[in-house]
């Protein structure tokens, strides 16, 4: 397994927390050990500030801090194989753990870093008889989750997350859609934006115009981003590509673009940037640069474990946070 999928991890006491090692593990995650101590098992983040999550998320973090023993854990899990209840939750019935305590482990758990994460689709979606907005939704859930509670947070400037990978075909733009479209299915405005502006994809995916776009925007032609809804799809906005241009890297490299950003972000819980491969040119690590975090999307056996790793080294000596990695495997 390529090491360079694995983003770097923050130190939190000492543990580390960690998915399963395994790729086998990961292909059909069970939601109720994948989703970060942050919902009921299927995905949907919880609200409250006692939600907790296997002994891998808020368990470890709390043996790691000296707040429960193993024997204290070892109970919590043994009355959590009777009672739905998430472990956070059981551990404060119990009388083992605090609500200050349990809201210090998921403040410890909101910084720990993204570790990667299977996503299972064939080759070919077009005309393959699939469903595209089903295919790897299960894994992408796990994703979103973890994302909810480790980038996306009050903060302007963890707002915007960068989709990148280092080569075409690599299924960067089908990720950050479908990332998109599972944020927006929390009821929270969410917002895509297509900074590919060597080869825009989103358009044609959600079946958008793209006569104006983010092109028009930097370049002075319209003074307001032209954002717009996505038809079917409530709470979730597209700002295309737009009109091809023959610098793209100059233009996405002005300062507007960050501006944008900045403007932008207190409007949106999430916002998510599609990116040119990082082969195409500096781009993707410029677009990452102003968003501040980093997505990998690793094309599973066509990936070079060499570029994985340059692609990080480079996000990571610009200040950019490489919050994790989504393997893309194709059969």
């Amino acid at each position: 397994m390529p090491c360079a999928c694995n983003a770097p991890a923050r130190p939190l006491g000492s543990a580390a927390l960690r998915y399963p090692a395994t790729m086998s593990a990961l292909k059909r995650p069970d939601m109720s050990k994948t989703t970060s101590g942050d919902g009921a098992g299927d995905g949907t983040p919880a609200r409250g500030p006692t939600a907790g999550g296997a002994v891998g998320r808020v368990g470890e973090i709390l043996l790691a801090l000296g707040r429960l023993s193993e024997p204290q854990i070892i109970a919590v899990l043994k009355r959590q194989s009777h009672d739905a209840r998430q472990f956070g939750e059981l551990a404060l019935i119990l009388g083992y753990a605090s609500q200050s305590d349990i809201e210090l482990a998921l403040s410890h758990q909101r910084s720990a870093t993204l570790n990667e994460v299977l996503v299972d689709f064939p080759r070919g979606m077009a005309g393959s008889g699939l469903d595209p907005d089903e295919l790897g939704s299960e894994a992408l859930v796990a994703v979103r989750s973890q994302l909810v509670h480790r980038w996306f947070g009050d903060e302007p400037e963890q707002r915007a997350l960068a989709v990148v990978s280092t080569d075409p075909g690599d299924g960067r733009s089908y990720v950050c859609s479908r990332l998109a479209r599972l944020f927006a299915d929390l009821d929270e405005d969410t917002l895509l934006i297509d900074a590919d502006l060597r080869n825009p994809s989103l358009h044609r995916i959600f079946g958008a115009d793209n006569s104006v776009g983010l092109t028009s925007f930097l370049q002075g032609e319209l003074a307001q981003p032209p954002v717009r809804s996505v038809p079917g799809v409530p709470y979730l906005h597209l700002l295309t590509a737009g009109p091809a241009v023959d610098n793209p890297h100059r233009l996405i490299a002005r300062n507007e673009f960050g501006r944008l950003l900045e403007q932008l972000a207190p409007q949106f819980r999430a916002i998510f940037i599609d990116t040119p491969p990082s082969s195409s040119g500096p781009d993707a690590i410029t677009v990452a640069l102003r968003a501040s975090g980093a997505l990998l999307v690793v094309r599973k056996d066509q990936a070079r474990l060499a570029d994985q790793r340059e692609l990080a080294q480079r996000l990571t000596d610009s200040t950019v946070e490489v919050v994790g990695a989504v393997i893309n495997e194709i059969p």
